[in-house]
């Protein structure tokens, strides 16, 4: 990055470097050889880097690595449309190489590979990865034309709450009756007396008493989750409720759902989210847990419960 930026202030820095995200845009559409879509890639990478230094916001980071993906996608079809199926191993068969165009042949597998998924399904999942379902990485770039990204999976790849905070939320409100986005792998751990799955639609039906949920993050859906929760509680349906999302403060949603909480819990650190077919993963971005209730000794007791995992701030 230039000594320019570097001697600017914090909040302009990461201005800086959005406008900069965001002039790479015709450049890779004008991309007509490997090399400039090289050039793109390399510069998103340079500010991926610098971006995790920094510890910029989490938006310019998937940016970053979103341009990496775009561009490496685009290399890779220039490069299967040079070389065909075998991808340049075959020299004596063309005149450019893969060395002469700065590729090597790990880098070219992996562009073809992402090259291959639709792009539908590529633009599903960028958009996922901007709302925190998912990372923009090369491994998970590469599982999209195997067939396992997380909206074709029926829900396996979903990402469910650690047992840790499970329990303690089913320590606060001495159970869980209901859980409104879920599916049978997690409520192995939740044991909520009544879960509803996608399939269900847990926005089409009533929720009653202790409610625990990690909705899904994704733009628009979180929204109405949101609102639903609000609707229940103020209906005194819903007795009493945990709620696990994204702390993306600056939201509407999470905004009505801080309003209306009596509690809140900022775990320190990020949460490692578990998946029937993949590792545990910490996302980008960071946790809250938002707290309703009626009594006063159901906050008590959640400060002290959830206070173990980082600050509590206790709303009234």
């Amino acid at each position: 990055m230039s000594k320019a930026l570097a001697q600017c202030a914090p909040a302009d820095r990461h201005v800086s470097v959005l406008n900069k995200l965001a002039a790479l845009a015709a450049p890779l559409a004008a991309a007509s050889t490997v090399d400039e879509a090289k050039a793109v890639a390399d510069t998103a990478k340079a500010i991926e880097l610098w971006a995790r230094r920094k510890k910029a916001n989490r938006p310019i980071v998937v940016q970053a690595m979103e341009y990496q993906r775009r561009a490496q996608r685009t290399m890779g079809k220039m490069i299967q449309a040079l070389y065909g199926s075998h991808g340049g191993d075959r020299r004596s068969s063309v005149t450019v190489t893969l060395e002469t165009l700065g590729v090597d042949k790990n880098e070219s597998r992996f562009c073809r590979a992402i090259a291959k998924s639709s792009d539908e399904q590529f633009e599903d999942w960028l958009e996922a990865c901007r709302n925190g379902q998912d990372e923009p990485t090369q491994s998970a770039a590469v599982r999209l034309h195997l067939g396992a990204h997380l909206r074709n999976n029926s829900g396996n790849s979903e990402w469910y709450t650690p047992q840790v905070y499970v329990a303690a939320a089913r320590d606060v409100m001495g159970g869980i009756d209901i859980d409104p986005c879920s599916c049978a792998d997690a409520n192995r751990v939740v044991k909520a007396t009544t879960f509803f799955d996608e399939q269900q639609d847990g926005l089409a039906q009533e929720w009653h008493g202790r409610l625990y949920t990690n909705p899904p993050y994704g733009e628009g859906t979180i929204d109405k989750f949101s609102e639903k929760l609000l609707a229940e509680f103020y209906a005194q349906r819903v007795k009493q409720a945990i709620v696990l999302v994204n702390n993306c403060t600056e939201t509407k949603w999470f905004q009505g759902l801080l309003r209306a909480s009596s509690n809140v819990c900022f775990p320190m650190g990020r949460i490692s989210f578990w998946s029937v077919r993949r590792p545990s993963k910490n996302p980008l971005q960071g946790q809250a847990f938002l707290h309703f209730c009626f009594r006063a000794q159901d906050g008590t007791k959640f400060r002290r419960v959830f206070g173990k995992f980082g600050v509590c701030i206790f709303k009234g």
